[in-house]
């Protein structure tokens, strides 16, 4: 694990990475992690947005910076059950697992692994809050506590339910103990800030081998284009070892994200 100081000139030039605020455990950290979440105040979601990728891409690029052992992917079907029917929160988390773990063998990342919400072990937190609330900010107790002292998370600041909210929950009831380090939020085609894995009404570029991506490009504003770009950017840095540089040109985007998807799906995109 490197230094506060050193590990905050390696990030402090990456575009993908918005914000750093160190925690007092950093140095004894060996791994980070971050979560994707299953459910919205509409339900479950039944697909995965393409732009978790991004947060992938962004936990491989923070845990080489760190010099971190590994990964950890949270997919939070515990925190999903509120309210949900048990068998759906089942089914997705499942397919949830099985899409990430064929994204990460696909692009050949080694250092990750996998947890469902309900296997951790955490511990009852005492703090004003609800079950979720208590859940997500036991989560990374569990976590700082287990060597993983390093959270991926994602924040925007149009937007006062992202993951900070959270985040300073943990810190007011544990102290600065938890490193966290943030992405910018997905987006919709039309340009709206989102999780990077929910999906909501506004319509959604997806993780799915049946995706139509050249309707959906034709359907993005140009800043939603420069926001894939810089994604696609990423994925070139960490998958393929050189760096992007791609024009904000339909076309292009559209020929760029057939390639990701062919790697992911192990098939020829039309």
């Amino acid at each position: 694990m490197v230094s506060e100081r050193a590990l905050g000139r390696r990030l402090g030039d990456e575009p993908h990475i918005t914000d750093f605020v160190p925690g007092s455990d950093l140095e004894n950290s060996t791994g980070c992690y971050f979560g994707i979440g299953l459910s919205n105040r509409n339900g479950i979601t039944e697909h995965m947005p393409f732009d978790a990728l991004g947060l992938v891409l962004t936990a491989e690029l923070v845990r080489e910076r760190a010099e971190l052992d590994r990964t950890t992917v949270l997919i939070a079907d515990e925190h999903a059950a509120s309210g949900n029917d048990p068998d759906a929160v089942r089914r997705v988390s499942n397919a949830r697992r099985d899409s990430v773990q064929n994204l990460l063998d696909r692009l050949d990342l080694r250092r990750f692994e996998i947890m469902l919400g309900s296997e951790v072990p955490r511990r009852d937190v005492k703090m004003n809050g609800n079950t979720y609330e208590r859940l997500q900010v036991g989560d990374m107790e569990f976590f700082r506590q287990s060597g993983n002292g390093v959270k991926i998370g994602w924040k925007h600041d149009g937007m006062d339910f992202d993951e900070r909210r959270f985040d300073n929950m943990y810190t007011r009831t544990f102290g600065p103990l938890t490193t966290f380090v943030y992405t910018e939020p997905g987006r919709s085609l039309d340009g709206s800030a989102m999780p990077p894995y929910l999906c909501t009404e506004k319509p959604r570029l997806l993780l799915m081998e049946e995706e139509d991506i050249g309707h959906k490009v034709d359907q993005m504003t140009k800043p939603t284009r420069a926001y894939f770009i810089r994604l696609l950017d990423l994925y070139y840095k960490i998958v393929c070892g050189y760096s992007g540089n791609g024009r904000n040109c339909p076309d292009k985007l559209k020929r760029r994200l057939k390639e990701v998807y062919s790697v992911v799906y192990g098939k020829a995109w039309n």
